[in-house]
């Protein structure tokens, strides 16, 4: 139940942020909305709230998101209720259309860009602690009396809050310098000194000194980020900056993995839908609010970077119909934009059982 909560806040807030900016971009251009729900009123299950003059507010029985009905638009509800009025969605101008289709994405980037904010100034930036997961085996620190889960606060002096500093203390040391590390172990803190191994990385005689420790691996960081992940306080400006960059980067990665799909370099069975985006969420909801939050911001990046893609029913594929009316100055018959749809709808669906299959297959 836990789990099943935590992706109802996380993707059914995302989707509602998506259907209300929708909304509002309609309205700010004169455009009838008739139904603004919280939640999806599929086959019609649904509580009307308010029956507004020209808006039906309502509450869903299915708590996934919203669902936002614009006038004149063929949408998934294959209702476009064209009447003829001015307030319709086929009447306003291709700004005006593509303003409308593109704010659900924007307000899916701006609270992704204001999640990861908030986390940066309350939290800081998440980084590897300096925390030793194993030691290499005849290497420099092998005798020292450094043990597993030691947590390194020191070297020659300079003080090591993350993983990455360890590395930066060993930049501009001498072959065969002796160095000092401090760390602490069973809450008692200790002090070794060891003779770090030079090693070549690349035919150009490029080093590296190495001490011999080893952090601890990715799936054992996922399991459990309390003890391997740590905050590093951050400034205003600076919290900003990376909380434009965060979605950015998550957007690269996403367009990098269609990529690698599209070339059958990763196969479809990698894809995963909502049972992955559960346990993931109730993952993320148990390890703290700090990765509660920036989980919910990356799910509204990937959500806002697939609704723009030019994908019939798609927000995307919708703005790319008014982009092709607009630059050929008349509209593409309603009858193929209800085809159109129509295939869409049978696509999407399609895709959502074939990932729910992935889902329940890797369950097992």
């Amino acid at each position: 139940m836990y789990t099943f909560l935590a992706f109802i806040a996380i993707f059914g807030g995302v989707v509602f942020i998506h259907e209300l900016g929708h909304f509002l971009a309609a309205r700010s251009v004169g455009v009838r909305v008739d139904k603004f729900y919280v939640g999806m009123d599929l086959f019609g299950l649904g509580y009307v709230v308010y029956k507004g003059k020209e808006t039906e507010y309502g509450i869903g029985l299915f708590p996934f998101g919203g669902y936002c009905k614009i006038a004149g638009m063929v949408d998934e509800s294959l209702d476009p209720t064209v009447t003829g009025s001015d307030d319709e969605f086929n009447t306003k101008n291709t700004f005006e259309k593509l303003w409308i289709l593109s704010a659900g994405v924007i307000m899916n980037f701006l609270l992704a860009i204001t999640l990861f904010f908030t986390v940066f100034i309350i939290y800081g930036e998440s980084t590897l602690a300096p925390i030793v997961y194993d030691i290499k085996k005849d290497g420099p620190a092998d005798t020292t009396g450094l043990e597993p889960n030691s947590l390194i606060t020191k070297i020659n002096e300079q003080n090591i809050n993350s993983w990455s500093d360890i590395s930066s203390s060993l930049l501009n040391i001498n072959e065969n310098e002796k160095i000092s590390i401090q760390y602490e172990f069973n809450n008692k803190s200790k002090i070794v000194q060891l003779i770090p191994e030079r090693k070549f990385i690349d035919e150009e005689n490029t080093y590296r000194f190495l001490i011999g420790i080893e952090r601890a691996p990715n799936d054992i960081i996922e399991l459990n980020p309390g003890k391997y992940i740590v905050f590093k306080k951050i400034y205003f400006l600076e919290a900003l900056k990376m909380s434009v960059l965060a979605p950015l980067n998550i957007i690269i990665m996403q367009i990098v993995g269609l990529s690698q799909l599209i070339s059958g370099n990763v196969g479809l069975d990698s894809l995963g839908g909502p049972i992955k985006i559960t346990q993931m969420a109730g993952q993320a909801a148990q390890f703290g609010l700090s990765y509660f939050l920036q989980f919910m911001a990356m799910i509204s990046t990937i959500l806002g970077f697939m609704n723009i893609l030019p994908i019939p029913g798609l927000d995307g594929g919708h703005a790319l119909i008014t982009i092709i009316e607009g630059l050929a100055r008349r509209e593409i018959p309603f009858k193929v934009k209800m085809i159109i749809q129509q295939i869409a709808i049978f696509l999407i669906l399609g895709l959502t059982v074939f990932v729910l299959g992935n889902d329940i297959k890797n369950l097992f």
